[in-house]
């Protein structure tokens, strides 16, 4: 009874010794025996009813798992680009194998007969027939066990099976006529580190016998940036082992199985290239890849096209050098196209709709085209493209709408059809001395007008909508739609009718006039009272829209005038537009102020100034 109590006692320590509090096997202060905090003494005696029941109690059940709190990574800078060109929520492939963390503690389980017996291992040693026997055996620093009546027996390195016979042996040589089975009933505590790309990288302890991939959950999992197709174990300095999770999660085949042992080393790389596989294929994610070379090695990984896929065909969406997003419409047998870190492979689908698309070109961090959304403002196209440059000149972009383009052409169109029936209707007579001058300058302009085609450009305030999203200028995106933003500019432009049509530097508080000064000032053709002012926004302000009111303070006459042309304000980016003045010899008034009017809206539409002089 003496020696089988101080064999359990022994045990009891060990217990305590070698376990974790990652394993829940070490007892609360309050039921270890002799607790300063609820005990003042230590107890007389130690029954070995009580030492079994401090034993069991701390044990855990064959199925208990420790699983910390568990929380979601957030998304990595390729979900965030998917989300921002329309591909919300893509999860990488595998992932979720290790989601809820924790660890099983793998002390306390079955074990396969090849298991290798060390120092540590707690086994059970029972005789029967002639001499009915059970004693508590664990394998010391050295690798022994102390069977009884025997002496010790070196076991360690051995398969389990290999223990049975040796113990077997060992026995028989002492008593006859017996049967004996040895279990292993504790296994031993083994340390290895998890270092690289894993979640919680550190010095894990567990009970042996476990394999990688538990020792990985024990971590926490992969994170996005690491691979999981080239995790190394580390035995001694050498390589024991390159584990691939996806030939198990793919093809239920482990060739690797990993076994551990103490002092091993889990290295997590980098994965080197992802690609996301969306579209219509069997498993849309993002992958990781390894071998995979082709277009169709790529559709393949995600388990093939499903029965929305259309074979042979696929988009791929890829970020150039520049930082401009590219759209590739490829065959899966397409040879031309290697797998790139970052490329978006899209198996086209039938059933929906070409991609509906909005650009971005100029001073964003990355131009191109992204995929609209319903519900898309302007706002979130500046945020899928990166966000602006430190250069972006926010009041001089341009923003291009189809729908307007439509109805600034429709507008212009019938604007110059008129303009040739009214020609025709006021066409000199063959007769005079002007009429061949007349008819050419007429045939020329008309020419010109048929040449110019709207853009749909819709003023906007930038500035505003970025600062304030909720407001009326961040504007709703239609498909299609098209914004520039210009680098900031250093001049404003003075066109028409002037001896030197040139760029003007620009300074605080440059005027009109000052700008036509530098040009040289207007020549003996120009239109003065119809100079006007082409705003970096696509704005315009005519002499006409000043007849209504605005003044300005002249400090020569120290009093208020009405305000001229001459008075407007420029800034960076504006265009001074001097008209030339049209002969009335040639054009009667009223004919010659539609002229006048039309080239005007031109200029307000498309920006472009039309002359035919």
């Amino acid at each position: 009874m003496i020696r089988s109590l101080s064999v359990i006692a022994a045990c009891a320590m060990f217990l305590c010794r070698f376990a974790s509090p990652a394993d829940s096997i070490i007892p609360p202060q309050d039921q270890r025996i002799g607790n300063p905090a609820t005990s003042t003494s230590t107890p007389a005696t130690i029954t070995e009813d009580a030492v079994r029941a401090i034993i069991e109690s701390n044990k855990p059940a064959d199925n208990q798992r420790e699983t910390p709190e568990w929380k979601p990574l957030p998304p990595s800078r390729f979900q965030e680009f998917l989300a921002s060109i329309g591909y919300k929520d893509v999860q990488y492939y595998g992932m979720v194998f290790f989601e809820g963390g924790g660890g099983y503690s793998y002390y306390y389980r079955p074990v396969p007969a090849d298991y290798v017996v060390g120092p540590g291992d707690e086994m059970t040693l029972r005789l029967w027939g002639k001499v009915d026997l059970k004693e508590v055996l664990v394998v010391d620093p050295e690798g022994r066990v102390d069977l009884p009546h025997v002496g010790p027996i070196v076991i360690a390195g051995k398969r389990i099976s290999e223990v049975r016979v040796t113990l077997t042996d060992a026995m028989s040589r002492v008593f006859t006529d017996v049967k004996l089975d040895v279990t292993i009933t504790r296994l031993r505590t083994i340390e290895v580190m998890v270092t690289g790309e894993a979640r919680k990288p550190g010095v894990y302890r567990f009970g042996a016998g476990a394999g990688v991939l538990q020792v990985l959950t024990m971590a926490g999992g992969i994170l996005p940036s690491g691979s999981m197709r080239g995790i190394r174990l580390l035995r001694n300095g050498a390589e024991a082992a390159v584990i691939d999770i996806y030939d198990l999660l793919m093809k239920g085949t482990y060739k690797d199985r990993g076994e551990l042992l103490d002092g091993d080393t889990i290295f997590v790389p980098r994965a080197q290239t992802q690609v996301a596989v969306l579209g219509g294929v069997r498993h849309p994610a993002i992958y990781e890849l390894s071998k995979e070379r082709t277009l169709d090695d790529v559709i393949l990984l995600a388990g093939g096209l499903d029965f929305t896929g259309v074979r042979n065909t696929a988009v791929v969406y890829r970020m150039n050098d520049n930082g401009r997003l590219q759209t590739n419409e490829l065959s899966f047998d397409d040879k031309s196209y290697t797998p790139a870190h970052g490329d978006v492979v899209v198996a086209m689908e039938p059933p929906k709709a070409p991609p509906r698309m909005t650009t971005v070109e100029g001073e964003v961090v990355r131009p191109g085209n992204y995929p609209y959304q319903d519900g898309m403002h302007i706002s979130d196209l500046i945020n899928a493209a990166g966000g602006l440059t430190a250069n972006a000149y926010l009041r001089g972009s341009v923003f291009r709408r189809e729908s307007v383009r439509a109805v600034q052409q429709e507008r212009l169109d019938e604007s110059i059809r008129d303009l040739e029936i009214r020609m025709a209707a006021n066409a000199p007579d063959v007769g005079s001395p002007d009429a061949a001058s007349a008819l050419q300058y007429q045939k020329q302009l008309i020419e010109k007008l048929h040449g110019v085609k709207a853009v749909g450009r819709v003023s906007i305030d930038l500035q505003t909508a970025l600062a304030s999203p909720n407001s009326d200028a961040n504007i709703l995106l239609q498909p299609e739609d098209v914004l520039v933003v210009p680098p900031i500019p250093s001049t404003v432009a003075v066109v028409g009718a002037l001896y030197s049509q040139t760029g003007v530097v620009y300074h605080e508080g440059m005027t009109v006039k000052e700008a036509l000064d530098s040009g040289g000032g207007v020549s003996e053709s120009a239109d003065k009272a119809s100079i006007y002012v082409l705003k970096a926004d696509g704005k315009a302000v005519s002499q006409t829209l000043l007849k209504e009111g605005g003044y300005a303070w002249d400090s020569t006459r120290n009093r208020w005038q009405p305000r001229t042309m001459y008075d407007i304000p420029l800034l960076p980016g504006d265009t001074v537009v001097v008209p030339t003045k049209l002969e009335r010899r040639i054009y009667p008034l009223t004919l010659a102020k539609d002229i006048s009017q039309i080239l005007y809206n031109i200029a307000v539409s498309t920006g472009v100034v039309v002359s035919v002089f």
